[in-house]
């Protein structure tokens, strides 16, 4: 699960990317089957329980959202590739951070 920084009472608006809650998965996808719509804090909701989950890419603003965080080398790695040292045919080390491939 990511680690976020939680902002200061009264510091300013809510930041949706921050805002807790689950919702189960299942509720979503139904009403998104029966032609529903879900409503905005069902959808932010599922989104942040994803992005705790599992890397998801998103284009637009989320995009702009995650550069704005100023990730560096080591956030990208992570656990599962905090040992990753490969070489490029020009004999590069291979770094992960904007690697999009």
């Amino acid at each position: 699960e990511a680690e976020h920084v939680q902002p200061e009472a009264g510091c300013g608006k809510v930041d949706v990317c921050r805002m807790e809650g689950t919702i189960d998965t299942k509720v979503v996808a139904d009403k998104i089957i029966a032609c529903q719509t879900p409503t905005p804090s069902e959808v932010l909701k599922y989104f942040n329980n994803q992005l705790k989950q599992r890397i998801c890419f998103l284009d637009g603003g989320m995009g702009t959202r995650i550069q704005a965080e100023s990730l560096e080398e080591a956030d990208y790695r992570g656990d599962r590739f905090k040992d990753f040292n490969q070489i490029d045919a020009n004999g590069v080390p291979v770094s992960l951070k904007g690697n999009n491939d």
